[in-house]
């Protein structure tokens, strides 16, 4: 499954023949209800008679404009398209674990509940996928995901409580000054003098504003204006992410930010305005759901791994129910190559860990799971 899901990649809603595949091999299972959300998203519901609870898991869909480079012999036959940050692998976990899932349904007490989400990596799926009532009858007491993590030693799970995953927030600025001819400046106002300002500013909301024990940043990734070199530039356009791994402090960085760009105006007679591009919750795994998880799993099997500025939309379903999030660890001597990358790839006997995971974490019983 995995690799029938890797020869075919396609970005953020696009996901056609992938929600296809998906539901396909669901269908063949005989789930109690079969849904498809947002044109590209599969929902399979598995009740079990008698069901004290219902349980859900997700896994994401969608692929990179990435160009593949692995050699692999089921590598990418979508151009420009490859899924290079596991999420084929994502999938074939969820699929597998249904598959166990449906084929022991009389004989057990949970509901389950598995979804396939589109636009992960791009415009964020799991917002719209819940406002369209996604996950809603039956709801699930726990939601549960994953990510391969070539971070983490291979087969290893990454368990921690809290912040796991920053927040972000992808902000535009545009500075209006007055263009004019670069040999009178005084009869114009030049945007880049100030922007070239605001950068350095924004340089010490982090140091001086953010308390030094909580991590984020903000960084300006893409600066546009002038028209040629004689002239004084009249409009200059930022781009920038603020990363963080609390709502809080989000909060904090974007008004000392609105308080730079008032000042700015004062100082250079510039006009400024900013706008959110897009924005993500942290990732915050629940203290409760932290020590359920953890039991599941000897000491050996599983470790704490690093907080990441990298950010994941499954915080968005942590906004409104008991969420959980893992890392599933890729990391070998075979494969160096980090997520994102035109060469990424994994082991393919990690899926085996990840379907365990599954397993363990929503009580399906160990004697059925052998």
């Amino acid at each position: 499954m995995r690799r029938d899901l890797h020869r075919i990649p396609e970005t953020a809603f696009e996901e056609f023949k992938t929600s296809e595949y998906v539901a396909v091999r669901l269908e063949a299972m005989h789930p109690d209800r079969l849904e498809i959300y947002l044109g590209t998203g599969v929902k399979a519901v598995f009740l079990a008679p008698g069901a004290r609870r219902t349980v859900a898991i997700r896994a994401d869909m969608d692929a990179l404009p990435v160009s593949e480079q692995t050699g692999l012999p089921f590598a990418s036959e979508h151009p420009g398209r490859m899924h290079a940050c596991g999420h084929d692998g994502h999938m074939a976990i969820a699929l597998l674990t249904a598959q166990i899932v449906s084929a022991a349904r009389s004989r057990l007490d949970t509901n389950y509940v598995f979804l396939f989400q589109p636009a992960e990596e791009t415009t964020g799926g799991a917002a719209p996928l819940l406002e369209a009532g996604a996950l809603q009858d039956p709801s699930p007491e726990a939601l549960y995901g994953l990510h391969l993590w070539p971070f983490i030693e291979e087969g290893m799970l990454g368990l921690r409580s809290g912040p796991l995953m920053a927040g972000v927030r992808e902000v535009d600025i545009r500075i209006l000054g007055r263009s004019c001819h670069g040999a009178r400046p005084q009869d114009g106002t030049d945007a880049i003098v100030a922007g070239a300002q605001l950068i350095g500013a924004i340089q010490t909301i982090v140091s001086r504003s953010v308390d030094p024990e909580q991590a984020a940043l903000f960084t300006v990734g893409r600066v546009e204006g002038g028209s040629a070199r004689n002239i004084i530039c009249g409009e200059l356009r930022l781009e920038g992410t603020v990363r963080a791994y609390s709502a809080e402090v989000q909060a904090l960085i974007a008004r000392r930010t609105g308080e730079l760009l008032k000042g700015l105006e004062t100082m250079y007679g510039v006009r400024t305005e900013m706008t959110e591009a897009a924005s993500y919750p942290p990732v915050v795994n629940p203290e409760e759901l932290f020590a359920r998880v953890e039991r599941c799993f000897a000491p050996d099997e599983w470790v704490t791994p690093d907080r990441v500025m990298i950010s994941e939309d499954f915080s968005f379903y942590q906004q409104v129910m008991p969420a959980f999030f893992a890392f599933l660890g890729t990391g070998s001597s075979s494969w160096h190559e980090p997520l994102h990358s035109s060469r990424f790839s994994f082991d393919e006997r990690v899926l085996e860990t990840g379907v365990e995971y599954y397993l363990r974490v929503t009580g399906f019983p160990q004697d059925e799971a052998s």
